[in-house]
């Protein structure tokens, strides 16, 4: 596994609508695509053609990432700041951010010690601070930092110790914009039936915006988005994502229902080939919810990775379960074609 690329990935800072170094790299990785589109709002991907140009299947993740915005700076120099995306403030309490203007300054978002909490609670990000070490609303701004500017997390890549866990920020969604460079180079040395659509869309985590725009334009009869979703194993449960065990298939999730025949085909299709899977019901959505509503309706669905501690300063996945999802996707481009989608439709 290239663990470079995957480090390289889930390093890079990008909010949502601020997704721009990480569509320098995966445009990169398209390079050796017959064609390379790129949608309004940002979303990049490849054209590959297989052997007949019967179906069009959509491969994509989400590029952008949970951050936070300054919406206010302060005469004392501290920042005032909101969630861009899901994320419960206990989740940034007293971690290290990277503050993004005229050049990457390191902050700290506020907590409150047992000595003076004296009870007081931090309910929502309207409790805390964003601490840069700035002593005045002059000081800040020579920083360029202002309104609107984004803060992310310190990367923190590591393999732990087993070698069995990979560990950083914004899995979600740089994971699977890895597995699809992944997918990209198996492309390159596979027989395929249809005309494939590899990529990247943006602002996934403020509302499937990038997922809508793209499958617009693309339109295809199939769409994959590869995504992380939160696992529970951590709290002792083994019936919704753990890690070890396999890539999701997601048979539901609020804004999109995985057709039953789909389902199906997925099991059987990951049975044949003895890869992993584990099914999954989520609380959450994917882009898979907006791509669903392209041109008169199309199959669309999510490829799962379950990852302890989404949407915080750090998460953890699981090298096989990457694996899982890099071959199943692979296999899945391989062996489906006309009279697979014409039995789906049924």
């Amino acid at each position: 596994m290239d663990l470079k690329t995957l480090e390289l990935l889930t390093s890079l800072p990008g909010g949502s609508g601020q997704e721009i170094n990480v569509r320098k790299v995966m445009e990169d990785k398209l390079s050796k695509a017959s064609e390379i589109l790129k949608d309004g709002f940002g979303g990049v991907f490849g054209k590959f053609e297989g052997t007949k140009d019967d179906v069009k299947v959509m491969v994509c993740a989400h590029m952008d990432e949970v951050s936070l915005m300054v919406t206010k700076v302060r005469c004392d120099g501290f920042l005032e700041v909101m969630p861009i995306g899901g994320i419960n403030v206990e989740a940034f309490v007293s971690q290290n951010v990277l503050v993004h203007g005229n050049k990457e300054v390191r902050g700290l978002i506020s907590s409150i010690p047992p000595h003076i909490a004296k009870g007081q609670t931090i309910p929502d990000f309207s409790a805390v601070v964003l601490d840069i070490g700035c002593d005045s609303l002059e000081e800040v701004k020579e920083l360029g930092i202002g309104i609107g500017t984004y803060a992310t997390p310190i990367p923190c890549f590591y393999l732990t110790e087993n070698k069995k866990y990979v560990v950083n920020k914004a899995m979600d969604d740089r994971l699977g914009c890895f597995v699809v460079s992944e997918i990209i180079k198996k492309v390159e040395k596979i027989k395929h039936p249809n005309t494939l659509y590899l990529g990247a869309t943006v602002q996934e985590e403020v509302g499937l915006r990038g997922a809508q725009v793209a499958s617009n334009m693309i339109k295809p009869d199939l769409f994959i988005t590869v995504d992380v979703s939160p696992a529970s194993d951590y709290l002792g449960r083994d019936d919704s994502g753990v890690l070890g065990k396999g890539f999701l298939i997601r048979y539901f999730d609020p804004r999109n229902i995985m057709p039953i025949k789909l389902r199906e085909y997925f099991i059987e299709l990951a049975t044949e080939n003895k890869i992993d899977y584990q099914l999954f019901k989520s609380a959450g959505g994917t882009d898979a919810g907006a791509a669903q509503y392209a041109g008169n309706g199309i199959l669309a669905t999510t490829v799962g990775i379950p990852g302890r501690y989404i949407h915080s300063p750090a998460t953890m996945v699981s090298v096989k379960d990457i694996e899982s999802a890099i071959n199943f996707v692979t296999k899945l481009i391989e062996k489906f074609d006309k009279e697979t989608l014409d039995k789906l439709h049924e």
